[in-house]
């Protein structure tokens, strides 16, 4: 298997940093009491050794959303990552 097949297409979405962090990360947020967290996977194998011998769909992610209670969220209506192509993804994205 070609390990460069297995390496996520790049995206397009534009972001500016800000001291060096993303301005989402959960260091650069403002403390909150409570805080809602998503949990989402993708694949089946987590295995980092086995990578390369698998079908990209195959690779295991787990992408976790952390939102401060309050906070609003545009919605998406039906939007799933894991059934969208790369350009998709950017485009929901670049709208938060």
């Amino acid at each position: 298997m070609n390990a460069r097949r297995n390496q996520p297409p790049g995206s397009s979405v534009k972001v500016s940093l800000i001291d060096g962090q993303h301005p989402s990360a959960l260091r650069c947020q403002k403390p909150a009491t409570h805080w809602n967290i998503y949990i989402d996977e993708t694949g089946s194998v987590f295995d980092d050794t086995a990578q390369d011998l698998i079908e990209p769909h195959q690779v295991g992610r787990v992408v976790a959303l952390i939102v401060p209670s309050g906070s609003e969220l545009p919605p998406v209506h039906g939007f799933h990552a894991a059934g969208s192509s790369p350009e998709e993804v950017d485009q929901v994205l670049q709208q938060s």
